[in-house]
């Protein structure tokens, strides 16, 4: 383990004191958040984040937890009733720990910085968790830095701006922190956090529990004590909340229920007929997977804790090419196994080395700065470029100005509004983003032009009633706003 007192650098200079690691890692993570706080923020005020309608459904059940009823949400169009508790469809209890935040800053954009701030603070313990398990604490940099480029890290937000799975990367880079310095009562909180912020982390950490009690005599009480806590969460929590809340007999299933009609049938059908599974997999997916190992030099693949993560990974590549490739919050789940398992192998290989370390210190460094400076840098300059081409961007229009206008509408009020809007009027009960039959809202928001290519699916139904002058919608809704490109229908008064 890296000992600071055996490295203490001679007095110098100031500019000597600030090129050292940690003033290094503290100036790389305040040019982190400026630049992805600063990206997203253009992503969600030119109206270009996606999956918004699970995005507003995370927006209202905090809402809700203020306003009751407690843990609901309307805006899934695909659960009956709405408005519904959320916790028959998603176990998301750490979306109170943004309550407070958002209370003090009451706007949908602080989820996205407090996000941020997560997903960025979460390169310190892996710094020191590197730092401790390689004793060179300019390659537990690099390590860091690496983390901080990676695609799978920060796609967990960039696209969608809030998604509560980002939080698994800090809890689980501090709960790593903690149980490989052997402080496990310190760990523990951290992987009880990442249970409750989603059920999708049981299967991981029952994995990490089991491999810790069989192959690691010092935490062989930890693990059992891991596994004995997920599966207590499962039977105690998760499926009797299921069962009481959820629309759907499968929901705790989810992309498993093809195989068969409960988990236990479905492991078992695809081990006797593994053809099953890859039917399900496209190249696209696989190659995505290749493109996150890339960056890191394949190193993780030398580790015993990488392949901790193969159930999730198998569960992710069962996702259509989109969910899978595109919807990086169900990744982040693997992204802290990725970088234990990094760290791992080069403590591993470094071991090998002998009285020669250095050699192993000069493979890792060209590896990780190759996918860093190489890889990381050139996928996020192509992500740059297209920010240029936003819409409204590139046909100057004043979102400010829409924005403020949708936030005038009552919060009592019912509102039904497209999909890329759905962000700014999520603060109330009654939301809805399509035009199912049964929802009668007060108000309909719609923003032009509307072939741009951005418009989820069940917006077509309000575009076309909107478009046809003689449909129902017209003699039922008039404007009552219009704000350059944004249109505010209100129900018309009988």
């Amino acid at each position: 383990m890296y000992d600071p007192a055996k490295k203490k650098a001679p007095a110098g200079s100031g500019h000597a004191r600030l090129c050292r690691p940690g003033p290094l890692l503290a100036l790389a993570l305040i040019i982190y958040l400026a630049a992805f706080l600063y990206m997203v923020r253009q992503r969600y005020l030119y109206f270009e984040l996606y999956d918004i309608n699970d995005t507003a459904a995370n927006l209202q059940t905090v809402w809700s937890v203020v306003h009751g009823p407690f843990f609901t949400a309307s805006v899934n169009a695909y659960l009956k009733p709405a408005p519904h508790n959320v916790l028959g469809d998603q176990l998301y209890f750490t979306l109170l720990l943004y309550l407070p935040f958002w209370l003090a800053f009451p706007s949908p954009f602080t989820f996205v910085v407090v996000t941020i701030v997560a997903a960025g603070a979460a390169a310190v313990p892996l710094f020191y968790l590197a730092r401790d398990r390689l004793g060179n604490p300019w390659l537990a940099l690099l390590v860091a830095m690496s983390y901080l480029g990676h695609k799978m890290a920060y796609n967990t937000y960039f696209l969608f701006g809030f998604r509560p799975e980002t939080l698994f990367m800090p809890f689980l880079f501090a709960g790593f922190l903690f149980l490989f310095r052997r402080q496990h009562l310190a760990a523990l909180p951290f992987f009880l956090l990442t249970l409750l912020t989603k059920h999708d982390s049981i299967l991981v950490l029952s994995t990490l529990g089991l491999y810790l009690t069989v192959f690691t005599p010092e935490h062989r009480r930890f693990g059992a004590l891991l596994v004995l806590l997920a599966l207590l969460y499962l039977f105690a929590v998760v499926i009797p909340l299921f069962a009481h809340f959820s629309y759907s007999d499968t929901a705790i299933m989810k992309k498993v229920a093809m195989f068969g009609p409960d988990p236990v049938a479905a492991v078992v059908n695809v081990a006797l007929h593994p053809w099953l599974y890859f039917e399900e997999v496209s190249r696209d997916e696989l190659e995505y997977l290749y493109s996150t190992l890339l960056p890191v030099g394949f190193l993780c693949l030398l580790s015993p804790y990488y392949y901790l993560a193969v159930p999730i990974i198998l569960y992710n590549l069962l996702y259509s090419d989109y969910g899978s490739i595109h919807c990086g919050w169900h990744w982040a789940l693997v992204v802290p196994f990725l970088y234990l398992g990094v760290v791992d192998a080069l403590a591993r290989v470094r071991g090998r080395m002998g009285d020669r370390p250095w050699r192993a210190v000069w493979v890792a460094a060209v590896a990780l700065a190759i996918g860093l400076f190489g890889v990381e840098a050139f996928q996020l300059a192509v992500r740059v470029q297209k920010q240029r081409n936003f819409y409204y961007r590139a046909h100057p229009a004043d979102t400010g100005k829409m924005i403020a206008a949708m936030a005038e509408i009552e919060p009592e009020a019912s509102v039904s509004a497209m999909h890329r809007l759905l962000w700014f009027v999520a603060f109330r009960r009654d939301l809805f983003y399509n035009c199912h039959e049964s929802y009668d809202p007060d108000y309909v928001v719609v923003i032009t032009p509307f072939a741009l290519g951005q418009n989820d699916m069940t917006d077509w139904c309000t575009i076309a009633a909107v478009e046809d002058p003689q449909s129902d919608f017209h003699r039922k809704y008039a404007p009552a706003v219009v704000e350059g490109e944004l249109i505010i229908f209100k129900k018309r008064e009988k």
